[in-house]
């Protein structure tokens, strides 16, 4: 930038020459800078003050200046005549209680494209002479610094997000959780790359995390935080026997007291197996929500109010008093989570999930579900990558699920029936998966 010696100004002779408060206002300019340039016309090798009489006095007279410098302390009219009055448009309207950001950053964004069309862009660390307008240059003549220019530039990276915001505080809040979302879907996103890609997804390796035993020894052998979502299908505290087709299978002694007890002594154990800001889901009757959701909220869990429904779009209903009671063909799962960062990998879902019971030969548990809706669960729930904690596993539709979506499994069966029954179905159904696999690459 220009440094032109303060011999080189003047004040013409018909302005009235003003001293009053010269010594305040350079004293001003000593401690917060000089907010508003001087104006010039050059005129042959004189600079003519056209606008900052006093400031001039107050840098020369009195801090006793010997120089000034070109956008520092002095800009040419005649290259300011667009941008000058935007510049009184901001300075006019910028105290305006209704004057909101998104407006005043459109208007920012002007002040500072005019001056660039007339100085060009500022080139950091170039080695040419002329600088080009810099972001400090546009702060110093609205009478701010270069971090409010810069702010100002990028609430209109995000126009729509901060178009209603009423303050600067909160248009920059707005766009630091933007920002701060993005971030943690970035990182989120490298590190299930990275887990799923030192991780085994084969079927052998799923299966040795399925354990043949009861649920709370299995739960007592866990080391805390050490999965990502307990998703679990506990019995209901119905006689499946009296509902009909439950002598075809191995079933539990369903007593509702003893049912009770059970899953009180397990969740406790999920909050404590459970990473933080992680989901926890467990299938119920419609009985035993209240008093369910009651035991999470005990262990620590923050408890959703919406139910998970899945409704059987295949069935018509069964019920043990069809004299008094139509049948139901759904079923429910109450959840929550453990801190207060847990967030949904899906969202905007309804809590409704419509999907065909099992049916035929590949139904081989009393209460089993479908696979497809085990991945549509994990995938709303958990990530690639997740460890999912099952521990009333049955016909293993959540292992399978997590081979489907690429999770880790770790759960237990207590019936030998049902657990043998679950693997050698586990290790048939991959066989299949395969052969269809093979079929449509052909």
């Amino acid at each position: 930038m220009r440094k032109i010696p303060i011999e080189n100004f003047c004040i013409p002779s018909d302005y009235r020459k003003e001293t009053t408060d010269v010594g305040s206002l350079a004293l001003s300019i000593q401690e917060v800078g000089l907010l508003y340039p001087i104006l010039v016309e050059q005129q042959d090798d004189k600079f003519v003050i056209t606008e900052g009489r006093r400031r001039f006095r107050a840098l020369t007279e009195v801090l006793g200046y010997t120089e000034l410098e070109e956008y520092e302390h002095f800009m040419e009219r005649k290259n300011l005549k667009v941008a000058n009055d935007l510049v009184i448009q901001f300075i006019g309207n910028n105290e305006r209680e209704d004057f909101k950001p998104l407006e005043a950053a459109s208007l920012v964004r002007d002040i500072h494209a005019s001056y660039v069309s007339v100085y060009g862009v500022a080139v950091p660390g170039g080695k040419s002479k002329k600088k080009g307008w810099r972001l400090e240059d546009t702060g110093r003549i609205i009478g701010k610094d270069k971090a409010y220019v810069s702010r100002m530039l990028s609430f209109l990276e995000f126009p729509e997000e901060v178009k209603e915001c009423k303050t600067v505080f909160e248009a920059m809040h707005t766009i630091e959780s933007i920002k701060r979302k993005k971030l943690l879907e970035t990182v989120r996103s490298e590190r299930v790359k990275k887990v799923i890609s030192s991780m085994s997804l084969r079927m052998d390796d799923l299966l040795k995390g399925f354990k043949l035993m009861e649920a709370v020894p299995f739960l007592e052998s866990l080391d805390d935080e050490c999965c990502s979502l307990v998703f679990t299908d506990p019995p209901f505290g119905m006689e499946y026997d009296d509902i009909g087709g439950g002598e075809n299978y191995d079933t539990y002694e369903d007593d509702p007291k003893e049912i009770m007890s059970l899953i009180a002594e397990c969740i406790p154990h999920y909050y404590r197996i459970l990473k933080p800001n992680k989901f926890c889901i467990i299938w119920t009757s419609f009985d035993f929500a209240k008093p369910i959701k009651d035991l999470m909220s005990k262990a620590g869990f923050f408890i959703s109010n919406t139910p998970l429904f899945w409704v059987k779009t295949n069935s018509s209903g069964r019920s043990n008093d069809p004299d008094h009671k139509p049948g139901s063909i759904v079923e429910q799962a109450v959840f929550g989570w453990k801190g207060s960062g847990a967030e949904l990998s899906i969202k905007g879902q309804a809590n409704v999930f419509p999907y065909p019971t099992v049916k035929g030969k590949d139904r081989i548990h009393i209460a089993q579900k479908p696979d497809s809706l085990g991945v549509r669960f994990l995938e709303m729930f958990s990530l690639p990558g997740d460890v999912v904690c099952d521990t009333f596993a049955g016909s293993a539709y959540a292992l399978r699920a997590c081979y489907l979506t690429k999770r880790a499994f770790i759960g237990c069966e207590k019936s030998k029936a049902n657990y043998d029954r679950a693997v050698t179905y586990c290790r048939d159904w991959l066989k299949t998966l395969e052969d269809e696999q093979i079929a449509n690459d052909n």
